[in-house]
């Protein structure tokens, strides 16, 4: 999944890695501390489902 915004461009990759850009810029991998047996947005999602905090944001915040 890739995002492309007026300032940069977010990729998700194999639904676990995930890389972020600045117009201009090389694309570089960010390394998350969401350690987990699932892949760190399906624990979110899974988290909203069952109205825990979790972080998901929608695209005009993006």
């Amino acid at each position: 999944m890739t995002a492309i915004g007026t300032k940069g461009i977010i990729v998700f990759e194999n639904w676990r890695d995930l890389k972020v850009g600045t117009i201009g810029q090389p694309i570089e991998t960010v390394e998350l501390p969401h350690p987990s047996t699932l892949p760190w947005i399906m624990r979110h999602i899974v988290d909203a489902l069952h109205k825990k905090p979790a972080e998901i944001y929608g695209l005009e915040v993006g």
